[in-house]
């Protein structure tokens, strides 16, 4: 097994193994770095702040590759460059068979790998064919100097073109591609410029979701505004009025955009569908197990599933004070790599394009989720039921309304100061 090392478009090193799947402890110290793996790029990358101040000011690549290769060679300083500059010098001299020995030397004395066995059968050829082109020049003059007519002057050069015919065809024996050669380089071009296409969405992405957050933050204080002013109408049915409680923790637990988004449109023709989402989060929250309430449990109840165009998925089952969760994480589709953890929930809200998912169905748990979604990945959960979802939700975790929960009430007048409403 070999490691290889490359340095991505963002700038960062990333690694990946040849000949061979990495052990259980590369993969265990790279999480632990701050690395994740990404199924597109067959890649390990740097994903945390820490990770990528690493990646590029403190060495962690080579102290990664001593460390479980016993190498330790600088990404800047890849022998593969070093090769590919000696050939590139022993092209450019070929027939100077003095500089040919000397490159030879160079190669010897600053590059240990497998290459050099290749480059000196290159210097070989090279050398056979300056011995060759010695040959012919003389033999060429000898033939002159004897020519002493027109005739002997014409059959002189239709040999030599005849000569120069056929080393091409010689050439092209050796070195022409055949039909599947040609195709896999077309078919690599055709990756290759696919890449970059998919590079320009995504950074087009980026961009939209950074204009759409920007616009949604300038946005936030009118769109609140107009929310309560409408909150002073009549109502038609008296469930569907939203109270600040209910309001103030669900801006505490959805996205800015989402969240201008969902009061813009609860003023508008789907105005009652809207509304009762922003009761439906809010109960969902209020409802969520506490911190360290489900261990023990073979099921996890379903409270907040985020979810982000790039494959990056969170599903919360506990909810803590200031934003601290517990529930299962994906990052970018990679379910191999999927784990169960603490979440910072404002760090997951504050990330541009994520969403909450406001069709998750009442009493789902996070397993039956997974099944559902990704039933060849997660056989394990195939024995949960709904029924026996709604069952343990409901057995474990009995629904409160906000005026019944006196420790989350206590903490609700923070809340309404924090978010200014």
């Amino acid at each position: 097994m070999k490691l290889e090392i490359f340095k991505s478009s963002y700038g960062y090193y990333n690694l990946r193994t040849v000949d061979g799947r990495p052990t259980e402890e590369m993969v265990n110290y790279l999480k632990s770095n701050g690395y994740r793996w990404s199924k597109n790029n067959n890649c390990w990358y740097p994903a945390t702040a820490e990770a990528k101040n690493a990646n590029l000011h403190d060495d962690f690549v080579v102290d990664f590759e001593e460390r479980f290769f016993g190498t330790g060679i600088s990404p800047e300083t890849n022998q593969m460059d070093v090769v590919d500059k000696l050939v590139d010098e022993a092209t450019d001299f070929q027939l100077d068979h003095d500089k040919i020995k000397t490159i030879s030397q160079g190669i010897k004395e600053n590059v240990v790998s497998e290459k050099i066995v290749k480059l000196e059968e290159l210097i070989k050829d090279l050398q056979e064919a300056h011995k060759r082109d010695l040959e012919k020049i003389a033999r060429l003059e000898n033939e002159l100097a004897g020519s002493h007519n027109e005739d002997a002057l014409a059959d002189f050069y239709t040999m030599q073109e005849q000569q120069e015919l056929d080393e091409e065809a010689e050439w092209e024996r050796e070195y022409a591609l055949t039909e599947e050669e040609e195709q896999e380089i077309i078919e690599e071009a055709d990756e290759e410029k696919t890449q970059k296409n998919d590079d320009s969405l995504i950074i087009n992405a980026s961009e939209l979701f950074d204009a759409a957050d920007r616009l949604a933050r300038e946005d936030e204080p009118a769109a609140e505004h107009d929310f309560l002013a409408a909150k002073k109408e009549p109502y038609t049915s008296e469930e569907l009025a939203v109270t600040m409680e209910e309001l103030s923790i669900v801006k505490s637990i959805l996205p800015t955009t989402q969240y201008v988004t969902t009061l813009r449109l609860s003023q508008g023709e789907e105005g009652d569908f809207f509304k009762q989402k922003i009761k439906d989060i809010a109960a969902a929250v209020l409802n969520a197990p506490k911190i360290g309430n489900t261990n023990g449990l073979e099921e996890h109840p379903l409270a907040i599933r985020y979810f982000h165009p790039s494959g990056t998925e969170t599903l919360v089952c506990e909810i803590g004070k200031d934003g601290e969760a517990f529930g299962f994480q994906c990052l970018n589709g990679n379910y191999e790599m999927a784990e169960w953890g603490y979440i910072d929930i404002n760090e997951v809200k504050n990330i541009r394009g994520m969403e909450i998912d406001y069709h998750v169905p009442a009493g789902m748990t996070i397993e039956r989720w997974l099944y559902k979604e990704h039933p060849d990945m997660f056989t394990e959960y195939s024995s949960f039921t709904e029924q026996q979802n709604g069952q343990i939700y409901e057995e474990d975790f009995d629904k409160k309304t906000i005026s019944d929960d006196k420790e989350y009430a206590e903490n609700l007048a923070d809340w309404i100061v924090q978010f200014g409403l």
